[in-house]
Parts: C-alpha cells; structure tokens; sequence
C-alpha cells in the first residue's frame, strides 16, 4: 500500500512519541514503606526511566543505578549502542536513589520528616517495584558506579538469586575509613550551614571543591588553568540542596555489606557473576575494599590506569563500554 506523505508523518510522529514516553520521568509510591531502622512511613516514592522493550521470556532486564546527586536524567549518558549498555537488545530501567530530589527526598517529602535512609533501603525499594509490583522473580544484571556500585554491592548481597550478573564500577563493598572522612568533612560543611554561620551556596562551594580536588586526578587538574577553580561557585545546590546531600552522604558512611562475615560466608551468600572496576588512583572513593572483595571471591577485577582518578570509566567511555558489553554477552 503506497504511503501518503501525511500518513508517513503521521507514523513517524507516532514513533518518535512512543520512543520519547519511554523516557519520560515516571514514579512508583509505596503505601508503606519500612526502613532498615524500623521507622515506617507512608507514600514513599521512588522515580525511574524505562528504555528498550521487554523480550517474550524477560530475561533481558538490566537496572542502572544513580551515583551521588545523579538522576534517572543522568544515567542516559550511559545508554547506546556505542556506550555502556545498548537498549536494543536490553530493556534498561534507570532508577533514582532516594535522596536525590526525585524519589522521595527531604526536601520534597512532605507528609512528615523523612527517616534516614541506607544504601540497603535505595535497594529494597528497587527489589520491591521490581518483585513486589512488576512481578519479575529475576533480572539480567545490574550496573553502577560509585554511590551506584555501592548499591550494586547491596544488591548481590542482599537478594543473592535475583540478579544473574553485576557491574560495580568505582565503587566499594565497604566504605573505607579514609573516605569516611572525607565524606564527614561534608557533613561538618552541612553543619555549619545548618548552624546558619555560613550560606547554603557558600557550604556547597567548599564541598565541590574538595570532592572534584579528590575525584579528579592530580594530572588532570594540573593540566588546568585558573578558570578551572572559579566554575565552582556553590550553584549546585539548586540541583542537589544541602538537605538532600546529607542524607545521600549519611548513606554512604554507614555503608557495608560485608559486616562481620568473612569472605568464605560471601563466597556461600552470592550467586551472581559479577564485574568490578576501579580506578588506580581514585582519591574519593578508595579501591582497595573493591580489590580485596573481588580477588578474594575469584570475581573479575580490573584497575583501570589513565589520570582519571574517579572519573576514571568516563575518560575512557569506549573502552569501558567494551569491557562491560563483552562482560554482559559472556555466558
């Protein structure tokens, strides 16, 4: 049947309409919801992006998972055939941690003072809308890095017979003490603000500095000039307010999955085949938990050397795409 060039537009409008409701913002609230310190609370939401289509037996799932103040929005930079992940032949869904603005946060919580959250309870939500209310008794694999690797680490941990494989990238299974303090340097930043002796602008200038003098490394910020010092003006609370930034931070130092059990009791808990990145000169987030985690269970491991520092995948995105999507196709 021969197309008129109306009802050609028409198609292709439909098309594109159908791609870009994919991608929309979408939410799931739980009536209730019980955090990992006993404290219930009511309507807790978490927000997620859907990308590619379901195949007929649903085994080709993967969940990508938020870093620190990172968004569903932001996780797309990873998607595409030339990327980290393609979504022709997956279907991604792309999660928001709470804490980040768009699921439930303290500063958009409004029924009551939202209770301090955990890495553990951003991934019992996730296991939950995917169980509880999608009905999936498994998925493909989870990818993440950084605050989103941590969650990765939960998840394997957590809910063992889930997940067939895992990608944690620049992360940890256990927040070293090092980056503890680091990160309770932030927390005496959000203090002091909250104290009102300094401005929520002025609080998040210093925090940016200190986190991108960390992750980025040393070569990199030599190679800068001046100008490179003055972007950081403190603007990004806007995005990610003091409020938000602490409860995310207060997540990321109580961080653990390994506890008090030795690698031999992890060995019998995982069942998933997982991936681990590092970089070989992170200062944010410190590698040696990752390391020690990965060669003591037998799990692939790979120390990624450039003069990225934390943002080590990203200056090689190609490369790192490779390794992942080589990873994914193994059997």
């Amino acid at each position: 049947m021969k197309r008129t060039p109306t009802k050609l537009a028409l198609i292709i409008f439909l098309i594109l309409t159908i791609r870009l409701s994919a991608q929309e913002q979408k939410f799931y609230t739980f009536p209730e919801f019980e955090f990992q310190n006993g404290k219930i609370a009511k309507e807790i939401k978490i927000g997620f992006r859907e990308f590619g289509t379901i195949n007929s037996d649903s085994s080709n799932i993967i969940i990508v998972l938020s870093w620190f103040g990172g968004t569903s929005s932001h996780l797309t930079l990873l998607l595409g055939n030339d990327r980290v992940i393609d979504t022709v032949n997956y279907y991604v869904i792309c999660f928001d941690a709470f804490g980040n603005g768009v699921s439930s946060s303290p500063d958009n919580y409004t029924i009551s003072e939202l209770p301090e959250f955990t890495i553990s309870d951003m991934v019992k939500a996730q296991y939950k809308y995917l169980n509880e209310v999608r009905g999936f008794n498994s998925i493909f694999a989870a990818v993440g890095g950084s605050m989103g690797g941590m969650q990765v680490f939960d998840w394997v941990v957590s809910y063992p017979d889930f997940l067939k494989k895992a990608v944690s990238y620049v992360s940890t299974p256990r927040t070293s003490n090092y980056s503890k303090m680091i990160f309770n340097f932030v927390m005496d930043a959000i203090s002091y603000y909250e104290e009102s002796k300094i401005s929520e602008q002025e609080a998040t200038r210093i925090i940016d500095k200190v986190f991108q003098l960390l992750a980025t490394g040393k070569p990199v910020i030599n190679s800068k000039d001046e100008q490179f010092f003055l972007k950081f003006d403190g603007n990004s609370y806007k995005s990610f307010p003091l409020i938000n930034r602490k409860s995310q931070t207060l997540a990321m130092i109580s961080h653990d999955v390994i506890k008090n059990r030795s690698y031999e009791e992890l060995k019998e808990i995982i069942k998933t085949k997982l991936l681990i990145m590092v970089s070989d000169n992170d200062d944010l987030v410190t590698n040696e938990e990752a390391i020690n985690f990965g060669n003591s269970l037998g799990f692939e491991t790979i120390i990624i050397s450039n003069n990225g520092g934390h943002y080590a995948p990203g200056m090689e995105l190609q490369k790192t795409g490779e390794t992942v999507r080589r990873f994914l196709k193994e059997d």
